[in-house]
């Protein structure tokens, strides 16, 4: 909340300076961040969170598509796909496959097939999920997951687990279900970032509650109200209570 706060008004004291690429390179920084603490209070389909990264979208062709390019398209992508608009978000899942394989970005690719299979996945696609997710997951590498955390607010590596986990069960394989979701929840600890960790107990209840684990559904979902309510996030709170 409070850094919603000082964004804001570092944005507003922009505005008074000269139009400079140095300038529009500062509104763009501030827009993502304000974008991701957005996120984190108000949920994934708040529409001041999507008017901030449509902002730094806009900052961004104005800067020639940056490497900050991605994360923008990453922040569109989950506020259309949380709205179940999967018309737009899948052709945003697939511009950011696009980009990540034309830059050979080895933090980019496992996030985008990541996405893709995240779309897939709503769309009733399990198996073709199934294979992106297992890209993504063959992709990545957990080492720099703290930066990567910060920049996406929840590991990409975390989430890749638990869609893989909930696909896994879709096509009925609830043995290897819990064994992935155990394996995300066990990063989400380690990683002891409160928002990956949010994301992470939610998560978890699902595939637990698909396979009937009444007592470890109640023990996550009360573990995520009592962290979501101490750091206000209206959104994972609502979706544990």
């Amino acid at each position: 909340l409070e850094a919603i706060g000082h964004l804001t008004q570092g944005i507003a004291v922009l505005k008074t300076l000269p139009e400079t690429r140095e300038r529009t390179q500062q509104e763009l920084d501030l827009q993502m961040t304000l974008a991701l603490a957005l996120t984190a209070i108000k949920g994934h389909a708040a529409q001041e969170m999507e008017e901030a990264y449509a902002r730094a979208y806009v900052l961004c062709q104005q800067l020639g598509n940056p490497p900050q390019i991605f994360p923008v398209l990453f922040g569109l992508w989950r506020f259309y796909n949380v709205r179940a608009a999967f018309k737009t978000s899948d052709e945003l899942a697939h511009q950011c496959l696009s980009l990540a394989q034309q830059q050979q970005d080895p933090a980019h690719l496992p996030v985008a097939h990541y996405v893709v299979g995240h779309t897939l996945f709503w769309q009733g696609e399990f198996t073709s999920a199934r294979a992106h997710l297992m890209q993504a997951l063959t992709l990545d590498d957990p080492a720099p997951h703290r930066s990567l955390t910060v920049r996406y607010l929840a590991s990409p590596r975390v989430q890749s687990l638990f869609f893989m986990a909930w696909t896994l069960w879709m096509l009925g394989y609830p043995d290897q279900a819990l064994q992935r979701n155990h394996e995300a929840l066990t990063m989400a600890y380690e990683l002891a970032q409160p928002f990956s960790l949010a994301f992470a107990l939610c998560f978890a209840v699902c595939v637990l509650q698909a396979c009937r684990d009444v007592q470890a559904v109640q023990e996550r979902a009360e573990a995520a109200i009592a962290l979501t309510k101490e750091q206000a996030f209206s959104h994972w709170f609502a979706h544990a209570t």
